[in-house]
């Protein structure tokens, strides 16, 4: 039976790449929310050329993925 909100009957595609996806699913679940996850994208470390963070007074940081890559 598929997850109550509100009134209607409801059923969650989650697209994020894992293990993002699998998370979402679980934190669906104890909400009472069916859900199933297809994730549409694979995320991939690239090398890259980070400058060092001396001279910096700030860093933002815009992505979980992205800060597990670094």
């Amino acid at each position: 039976m598929a997850g109550a909100i509100g009134r209607y009957m409801t059923t969650m595609l989650v697209t994020r790449p894992e293990p993002d996806a699998q998370s979402s699913v679980l934190k669906l679940a104890a909400l009472g929310i069916d859900a199933f996850a297809a994730p549409v994208m694979v995320r991939q470390t690239l090398d890259s050329n980070v400058p060092p963070p001396e001279g910096f007074s700030t860093m933002v940081l815009t992505s979980a993925n992205g800060v597990r890559a670094g």
